[in-house]
């Protein structure tokens, strides 16, 4: 990874309807109408256009769906890329990107501002669908608090020995790939690495069979790890040992179908269409220079 700028594998493109309304608020027990409004040149933003406009100004040029994007020639069915600068500071300073959503449940798709709809859609290019599901973990338990160092042993031997049946997440063809990559790609041996979403300690059990030396897992829920190998974290913790000097970098970072969930408000965090890039930004700040991403997303087609 390079030291003064991110590349992504995505394309984006940039949202040009940003909706602006003036409407009546209160200020030291007065009233200002729309007119004054107007004639004081002042612009009142919906709450939804507020907290875009917020996340913009700490996102940057992450956020510019109009980067260009450089198509490899030929093609062979890559994705093209595109660079960005950012500000790991601002990142990390910021909270929108960790605070829990005010809502009791995650929201459903009535409940996006409308100013967020083009951004989640990438400006039509991705299909909405109504499907909602609750797993509210910011600030809570995850569903497996406790990884006992018997079960992160028990799954780093089943997988050293080719049995990926009947443990950890997912299909065993996604486990089988994933330890194949790991251990022939990302070659973690020795290596301290960082792992984004886990609900059960099935990628760091991988990683233990691998031969990292050092696992640090980023996980919406608390969880309390017995394996002295294994570290958590939740979004707040992460967030605070950056900004106080005591978070390591890292020599790659795993994430396998956790990271496109950033922002969708699903596990209790509020909403932000960006969540997903800069959550990888967030990555890219505290991994070394040289390191690695294995990314592991849903895909179709």
């Amino acid at each position: 990874m390079s030291e003064d700028h991110l590349t992504f594998h995505f394309q984006y493109e940039k949202n040009k309807n940003v909706a602006y309304f003036f409407s009546p608020i209160k200020f030291n027990n007065s009233k200002i109408s729309q007119s004054d409004a107007i004639t004081e040149n002042l612009t009142l933003l919906s709450p939804g256009a507020e907290r875009r406009k917020n996340i913009l100004e700490v996102c940057g040029e992450l956020c510019d769906l109009n980067r260009p994007i450089m198509t490899p020639e030929p093609n062979y069915g890559y994705f093209g890329e595109t660079t960005a600068n950012i500000d790991c500071k601002a990142l990390f300073e910021s909270t929108l990107l960790d605070e829990p959503s005010n809502l009791r449940h995650p929201p459903k798709l009535q409940d996006i501002p409308r100013e967020f709809l083009n951004d989640y859609s990438m400006n039509g290019k991705v299909d909405i669908q109504d499907w909602w599901i609750e797993d509210m973990f910011l600030g809570k338990k995850a569903k497996i608090s406790v990884w006992s160092k018997e079960l992160i042993d028990v799954y780093a031997s089943k997988a050293l020995n080719g049995d990926f049946e009947g443990w950890g997440n997912y299909m065993p063809l996604d486990r089988i790939t994933l330890f194949h990559v790991l251990q022939n790609v990302t070659q973690v041996r020795n290596q301290s690495v960082l792992v984004i979403g886990s609900e059960s300690p099935w990628i760091e059990a991988m990683l233990v069979a691998c031969g990292a030396k050092k696992v640090t897992t980023l996980e919406y829920g608390h969880i309390e790890s017995h394996h002295p190998k294994v570290k958590t974290f939740t979004p707040n913790t992460f967030r605070s040992a950056y900004l106080n000097g005591t978070l390591e970098k890292f020599d790659a970072v795993v994430s396998y179908s956790s990271i496109e969930h950033s922002g969708l408000g699903r596990y209790g965090d509020s909403l932000n269409p960006f969540g997903d890039i800069m959550t990888v930004a967030r990555a890219w700040c505290v991994t070394k220079k040289g390191g690695s991403l294995t990314l592991g997303v849903s895909s179709s087609g």
